[in-house]
């Protein structure tokens, strides 16, 4: 591995400013020094369930998204990265060598590098791996700090406009190859939803900002429990919250929104109490521009707030 030439692929790592290409990036680096059997990235959720990989073949990436089962093996490995200070493990089996690397973590996924070659990598070559890897993970940290929320760590309204955009790519453009399979049209179906704490300004009022800190705190924690891990949930500040979630239809978008607002009902909120919020929500469309949409959502919302609140 030429340390020169990887320095140069460093730079152009550190240029990405989209957390999904740099994955595609780290992946196509990779392959070029090490051309090894098999090479992709795991990513797990908090319950150590396979989310998606990130493949590296054929010169592209391949993302799968639905989740996967994982071998013992692999499971071994993770736990032992997993309940060790250690961020590496390679182990000798039928296949080859098969090394795996912990390169990211948040509060509610795990990355994982996943490396299968015909023969054990060199001592040197691996250090320089790990550095690569250490300056990757310390980059997406960097990244995330500027799409996310400080308070929440929720995605931020900056976010926002990039995100919409890799939605309404997955949205096909002509419903109509569709009309014929349910599950596939109804698999496609996306909810841009805007919701509000209702009535924040007086838990300010009363009980001071610090005890609405704590409001905002937790009510992204419900909402992030209410939601599955594939949907994207912002801050866009103040008491103001967006997600876009998955629904096959207007009925089952219903049905979960209705279980949110019983969950933040539910919830006693130290101090304050029972908080509600009020939401609106609209289904994503490729054709209307997000502004369009965010109008329609809180229209939809500002309905709410003037027929009772809390629905």
């Amino acid at each position: 591995m030429n340390a020169n030439r990887l320095f140069e692929k460093l730079v152009d790592l550190t240029a990405i400013r989209d957390i999904e290409l740099l994955e595609f990036s780290l992946l196509r680096t990779i392959y070029q020094y090490l051309h090894p059997l098999d090479l992709r990235i795991f990513r797990l959720d908090h319950n150590n369930v396979v989310r998606s990989e990130i493949i590296y073949g054929k010169k592209k990436c391949t993302v799968r998204n639905e989740a996967s089962s994982l071998t013992d093996e692999l499971i071994q490995m993770m736990t032992y990265t997993g309940n060790t200070d250690s961020t590496e493990f390679t182990k000798k089996n039928e296949q080859g060598y098969v090394s795996l690397y912990k390169i990211h973590q948040t509060r509610n996924m795990t990355l994982y590098l996943f490396i299968l070659n015909h023969y054990r990598i060199p001592r040197e070559i691996r250090h320089l791996l790990i550095g690569v890897l250490e300056i990757f993970r310390n980059y997406v940290e960097l990244l995330a700090e500027n799409i996310t929320d400080s308070l929440t760590g929720l995605l931020n309204r900056k976010s926002f406009d990039r995100t919409i955009d890799k939605v309404y790519d997955l949205i096909p453009a002509n419903t109509d190859e569709y009309e014929d399979d349910k599950r596939k049209r109804d698999s496609n179906n996306y909810w841009l939803v805007m919701a509000d704490i209702d009535d924040f300004k007086l838990i300010n009022d009363r009980f001071g900002h610090l005890y609405g800190d704590d409001v905002l705190i937790l009510m992204a924690k419900i909402i992030r429990n209410c939601c599955r891990d594939d949907d994207l949930i912002f801050r866009f500040g103040g008491e103001e919250f967006v997600m876009i979630i998955k629904c096959a239809d207007i009925e089952d978008a219903k049905l979960a929104l209705n279980r949110l607002l019983e969950s933040v009902a539910s919830h006693l909120f130290p101090q304050v109490g029972t908080v509600t919020i009020s939401v609106g929500a609209v289904q994503v469309d490729r054709d209307t521009f997000s502004a369009t949409l965010l109008d329609y959502a809180d229209q939809a919302l500002y309905h709410s707030k003037q027929n009772g609140k809390n629905q």
